[in-house]
């Protein structure tokens, strides 16, 4: 089998609940859970996993004859991941598959965002109780709301083989394909006749499949140790300071779990993608493109570097925003601005300030506001399901929470290659291009589509130019790792200004009261990062640096200790070019240690400085997406229809406004209902017998036939009312109202208020507005009528409702 990765379908019978942990106060107890992409219901891949492994243990077990421990069980162990809670016990081992999440196709989701109206009627909310079972009745302070997702939902998704070859995935296929029959229901109160679904391959079945159930399973082999850089003899250095470098556009196509740490069972979520998690996949592509080339000794070297991938902010390469350039820290929007503590006193009232935390900023010139951005974190809570109690229990995990940047986010990175170790003639890009799975959960979670773009050498910005007051304003843009003379991890101002003065080969002193009003040369942070050994499948040292966005500032001398000269200017501005092309400080191959140098961001003064607010998209708002062409299906008719049904029970029960004519007219009197306005129905005429006749004929032509046949059965009525004088006296002007109303066909959606343009956003489909117009023409002459009679009739004074 070539292909190694195929496509599922899952099509529900009946309403079904995947729940989000959350609820509405004083509204809903239980809510659906949405999609972070396009805030519609889905099934996570995690919880497809586990009922579709539940199903596969099943055929497992029974082609291995109910003995445990037997080949099939282990192959399906080995395909799914050796669980130690579960059955299998023993080591946890990684899955050789991975299952997406289930959603509606594409056309479909564009469809329900650009149509806020259908969109609303895909869930509605259902009542519950709990019963006492020893008296079996309703137990007190038990009722419950909970949000369902309407039937007939149609999902899909994808599954993905890792690293089998042909005969692996077809034993894989056909022991899915049989596990799928077994697959009833998923999600909540599934037991209760909730979420029967039915599961299915959507890759044609083999004739070969059941052959291959009957034998025994093949063997998997192990995986490649594709994420482990290999130990290499060779430590030179590449010879050369030039660099070929490519600007990498990162577009998450999915939520991306970037974990920073564990809080409780909160896995914490970065706000970038470290450069250390791109490197192995850059890396594989790099091995392709130039054969021979030891690429884990080169990047250890720090001859090829990917950069921390951070939010985009105007066309560029977030970078984290600087500690000296801080705001009111208790309230700061009564306090505007920022203020550069590096230059500019602090104020004598003795305010709190501090920098803004997890922030960006893009590129920045005096006399501009400065761009910034902070990218999007949301939350998703998963549970562990204890295979005997059916539910999440402490004992297997019980729940946890994944916090991850939102989908649509973009990134930018940059990779660069020491040229000594590529031809001119490699064009890199076609290697990179395409998509890669980063961070944790890679079953529904890490896709992202990488663009490489090749950067001119010419419009490069590594390079800095020494300040003609020898002045030196140091911003580290991402964490720095650095050892003391005992190896051990430093984060001082000290350790950071030997590091410096070795790379530049110069004298660094502070700077003089006069440029330093707050007497504050460096305001450094800590940064703590957790490391994982792959190859050995354990936890390593944390690493311990300075965080990105310290900041420092000097005053510069010949090594000598003498002030600088034309020539050693010059010589020191291509050590700083050389130092932020190479980095500083360890494992600048993974995006350690990158450092701008003067910065106009901080060699400026910005008091009263303002933050730019990010555009919004036109595409994040429904009227500024497209509406695609959807082909009508059970669900979506069904969903627009509720959505009409809906407009028209609103319009039918709006009242005239008060500024209109017969708004005024009426003075203090309760407002009058439009339905009112156009059949003004009174107390004595017609009588109640008559409009208990209106009633009943209406009914009986909601299930007529047609349009036509409900058309022919009222206006059979109407001609019997005005052929009978003494009826036909009590109607008066009512009843040449209704015959319009029946008569003229499109009279009741002009009296609801109902164009072609509203009842167009009402459907996901133009075509569909005739055929619905036609459909519920009776059901929005019926409300529109029964809701008259309820406005102006009313209940009569001192009696009953009329």
């Amino acid at each position: 089998m070539s292909a190694k990765s195929l496509r599922y379908q899952l099509r529900f019978h009946s309403d079904w609940h995947i729940g989000s942990g959350f609820g509405r106060p004083k509204a809903v107890d239980r809510l659906v859970l949405r999609h972070a992409q396009d805030d519609l219901p889905y099934v996570p891949g995690k919880s497809i996993t586990g009922v579709w492994r539940e199903a596969c243990e099943v055929v497992a077990r029974g082609l291995d004859e109910g003995n445990d421990g037997a080949p099939w069980q282990v192959w399906l162990a080995t395909l799914f991941g050796r669980r130690v809670h579960g059955r299998m016990g023993g080591r946890p081992s990684a899955k050789r598959i991975r299952i997406g999440a289930a959603r509606f196709d594409d056309a479909f989701r564009q469809a329900l965002v650009a149509s806020p109206a259908v969109r609303e009627t895909l869930t509605h909310v259902v009542p519950g109780v709990e019963i006492d079972e020893r008296t079996g009745r309703a137990m007190d302070q038990q009722l419950r709301f909970i949000e369902m997702t309407r039937a007939g939902a149609i999902l899909v998704g994808d599954v993905e083989f890792v690293e089998l070859d042909d005969g692996e995935a077809a034993a894989a296929m056909a022991l899915l394909r049989a596990g799928a029959t077994w697959v009833e229901a998923i999600g909540g109160k599934r037991r209760r006749g909730a979420g029967r679904c039915d599961l299915e391959l959507l890759e044609a079945a083999r004739p070969g499949d059941i052959a291959v159930l009957k034998g025994p399973p093949p063997k998997i082999r192990e995986t490649s140790a594709q994420f482990v850089l290999e130990p290499s003899a060779n430590r030179a250095q590449s010879s050369g300071d030039a660099w070929i470098s490519y600007d990498l556009t990162l577009d998450a196509t999915t939520p991306l779990v970037i974990a920073d740490r564990a809080a409780g069972n909160i896995v914490q979520c970065l706000p970038y993608i470290p450069g250390s998690l791109l490197l192995p996949a850059i890396l594989q592509r790099l091995r392709r493109a130039v054969d021979g080339l030891d690429t884990d000794a080169a990047a250890r070297r720090g001859d090829v570097i990917v950069t921390n991938a951070t939010v985009d902010v105007g066309g560029t390469a977030g970078r984290p925003i600087p500690r000296s350039l801080v705001q009111d820290k208790k309230d700061p929007d009564a306090y505007p601005g920022l203020r550069n503590r590096l230059l500019e006193k602090d104020d004598d009232d003795g305010r709190p300030m501090e920098a803004p935390s997890r922030a960006f900023v893009g590129r920045w010139n005096a006399g501009i506001p400065l761009p910034w951005q902070r990218p999007l974190i949301g939350t998703t809570t998963h549970s562990v399901i204890d295979e005997v109690a059916q539910r999440p229990t402490a004992d297997v995990g019980g729940v946890y929470t994944y916090e991850w940047l939102h989908p649509g986010t973009r990134l930018r990175a940059q990779l660069r290659i020491r040229a000594s170790l590529m031809a001119d003639e490699v064009d890199f890009k076609g290697f990179i291009d395409g998509q890669i799975r980063v961070g944790r959960a890679w079953d529904e979670y890490g896709a992202v589509t990488v663009n490489a773009t090749r950067v001119d050498a010419a419009n490069s910005e590594l390079s800095a130019v020494a300040r003609d007051d020898d002045e030196l304003y140091v911003w580290l843009v991402s964490d720095l790792l650095l050892d003391d003379d005992t190896l051990a991890p430093a984060s001082s101002e000290l350790a950071l200004r030997a590091a410096l003065e070795d790379a530049l080969d110069a004298r660094l002193h502070p700077r003089s009261a006069e440029r330093n009003p707050n007497g504050r040369d460096a305001m450094l942070g800590p940064a703590r990062r957790e490391s994982w050994a792959t190859a050995w499948g354990l936890p390593r040292a944390s690493l311990l640096g300075i965080s990105a966005g310290s900041v420092a500032a000097y005053s510069v001398r010949a090594k000598d200790g003498t002030p600088l000269d034309a020539a050693t200017r010059t010589t020191l501005s291509d050590r700083l070019s050389r130092v932020m092309a190479s980095g500083l400080g360890a494992r600048r191959g993974e995006g350690f240690g990158q450092v701008r140098f003067n910065d106009p961001m901080l060699t400026s003064k910005v008091e009263g400085l303002a933050r730019s607010a990010a555009p919004e998209s036109e595409s994040d708002t429904p009227e500024g997406r497209s509406r695609p062409r959807v082909a009508p299906t059970a669900l979506s008719r069904a969903l627009e229809r509720r959505a009409w049904r809906d407009a028209i029970d609103r319009a039918a029960r709006a009242v005239v406004p008060s500024g209109s004519a017969a708004g005024r007219a009426r003075g203090k009197a309760p407002p009058l209902g439009i339905a009112a306005a156009i059949l003004p129905f009174t107390h004595e005429q017609p009588g109640s017998a008559q409009l208990g006749a209106l009633r009943t004929v209406l009914a009986h032509a909601t299930r007529a036939d047609n349009e036509n046949a409900a058309r022919e059965v009222l206006k059979a009525w109407c001609d019997a009312i005005a052929n009978t004088l003494a009826r036909a006296k009590n109607w008066e002007a009512l009843l040449s109202t209704l015959q319009r109303l029946i008569g003229e066909r499109d009279a009741i959606w002009s009296s609801l208020g109902l164009d072609d343009a509203r009842l167009t956003s009402l459907s996901l489909d133009a075509e569909s507005v005739q055929p619905l117009k036609s459909e519920l023409w009776v059901e929005a002459l019926q409300t529109f009528v029964l809701q008259a009679i309820r406005q102006r009739k009313g209940p009569k004074p001192g009696g009953v409702d009329a």
